[in-house]
């Protein structure tokens, strides 16, 4: 008896890990030109590639997945599967399109089909960029992960990504905070020379995070024009 204790306890705690371990991913690009032409028009909105990525556990919960993503994001299209090592899990990824709007349009969007809007604002010579987080999207996602398994999403494990390309003829000052940032820590604001030609990476940091769990706007930077 006490074997037979043991080895249900080992299985409980493997599935208790493989349930903490369920991480949504969410993964984009942007380019600065973008960002000046939705902000200089009040009503400008464009859409940009990004990528959203659910963990597998199986095929029977993999073509629910598919079904699920593709009848619910917008223009989402599956890309691979994709093994994730240090979750030590499959995971689906899928091809989606973000829109990218002033933020003045924000109240009156449908974001339906969105967990996220990117959002640009021309202010006092600058240029704001923002997140704006669908927290109704999230919780019908929310719901479903629960469904398969048996757990839901935390706001504090996501994976949030994205990537800047530089494009304009002339050098920005770009400032941010709270983000990795080419893989180094920016904890507090920072401001850096942007060059022609240039890209950046920028992934949220555990800080963002927690903001994002009690605010649906997030701030991601700013340059002056």
């Amino acid at each position: 008896m006490k074997t037979k204790r043991t080895f249900r306890s080992v299985v409980a705690v493997a599935v208790i890990v493989l349930l903490v371990a369920c991480t949504l991913g969410v993964d984009f690009s942007l380019k600065i030109s973008s960002l000046e032409k939705v902000a200089a028009d009040k009503v400008g909105m464009e859409m940009i590639p990004g990528q959203l990525s659910l963990p597998v556990l199986d095929e029977d919960s993999e073509e629910g997945i598919k079904e699920y993503v593709l009848g619910s994001f917008r223009n989402a299209e599956f890309f691979e599967k994709r093994e994730d090592v240090s979750e030590m899990q499959e995971a689906l990824v899928f091809n989606i399109e973000m829109p990218l709007i002033n933020l003045a349009m924000i109240s009156s969007f449908d974001p339906s089909m969105d967990l996220f809007i990117v959002t640009a604002e021309q202010q006092e010579g600058a240029v704001k960029c923002g997140l704006h987080f669908n927290r109704d999207k999230f919780r019908d996602l929310n719901d479903y992960t629960e469904d398969v398994f048996m757990t839901g999403l935390d706001i504090e494990n996501m994976a949030i990504q994205f990537k800047l390309e530089q494009d304009l003829d002339r050098p920005v000052n770009l400032t941010s905070q709270a983000l990795f940032v080419n893989r180094q820590a920016w904890p507090f604001q920072k401001t850096v020379e942007f060059a022609p030609g240039k890209e950046i990476d920028f992934k949220f940091s555990d800080l963002l995070l927690d903001y994002m769990e009690d605010e649906d706007d997030i701030p991601l930077f700013s340059y002056e024009k």
